[in-house]
């Protein structure tokens, strides 16, 4: 039997709006985005549904209050997007756990995807440093999607210290995140990088086919994909990348 649909399980600014939009175009499945960001209002997004169904999110939330709210959101979503393809950030589960980093076991929600027989997608960068940067980049700007090319991108000034801070809680958190899919489910994983190469290369286009194969996403002729990437060679846009280089080396991230 085919699996429902794909979850991609990532950190934030990893590449999955890129990857979604990719999937999407050149498949029938639907793509429903960071499904649980509490801060926007979108059709399958979960808040909007709750907001609409069971009115003011509680503050207390019980492992079976949780399971059923989740389930019934699925059952609503599934009948209106047969075929999703999801976004899971790691920080999304704190809207439900107080905290999903424990080996005991999955969060309920990808427990619940994963008997609806969703395929996991771990998708990484591997380069964790230029994670970090455009993480800070886009707090500085509010700019975390472009679909215009950038002639010539911005130039800024990033805190060196804490910009290799939070590449080094990327690599511990993909480390565990890493751990604990494989031990819990059939895991997929992916890295943004190798997705580039395939591009650069022209062969984009079959490693789609094989993301999806197993689904029941049907593969279609690939669509315009307009999004850009902001960053693609971040050191022309940061001006003290030598002192972030510095402080990464010192931290042995490189």
């Amino acid at each position: 039997m085919a699996m429902r649909g794909i979850v991609i399980v990532a950190r934030t600014r990893t590449g999955t709006n890129w990857l979604r939009q990719h999937l999407s175009a050149c498949s029938t499945g639907q793509n429903l985005g960071e499904f649980l960001r509490p801060d926007e209002r979108f059709d399958g997004n979960f808040f909007d549904w709750f907001d609409r169904v069971h009115g003011v999110f509680p503050s207390y939330r019980g492992q079976a209050w949780v399971t059923d709210v989740l389930s019934g959101y699925l059952d609503h979503t599934e009948y209106a997007y047969p075929v999703p393809i999801l976004d899971l950030k790691y920080s999304a589960f704190s809207a439900f756990e107080p905290s999903w980093r424990s080996p005991l076991g999955l969060p309920i929600i990808l427990r619940l995807l994963i008997k609806r027989g969703y395929k996991v997608i771990h998708h990484r960068r591997e380069d964790v440093l230029a994670t970090a940067v455009s993480e800070m980049v886009a707090a500085q700007t509010g700019i975390y999607t472009s679909y215009d090319a950038i002639s010539t991108p911005p130039v800024f000034d990033l805190d060196a210290e804490k910009t290799v801070r939070l590449a080094l809680e990327y690599r511990e958190e993909l480390s565990f995140v890493s751990r604990l899919l494989a031990q819990h489910c059939q895991v997929t994983d992916l890295s943004y990088e190798s997705l580039l190469e395939a591009e650069d290369i022209g062969c984009l286009p079959d490693r789609l086919r094989d993301l999806i194969d197993g689904t029941d996403l049907e593969p279609r002729p690939q669509s315009v994909v307009a999004i850009r990437r902001l960053l693609p060679d971040w050191r022309s846009s940061v001006r003290n990348w030598r002192d972030i280089i510095a402080r990464a080396n010192a931290a042995a991230l490189i």
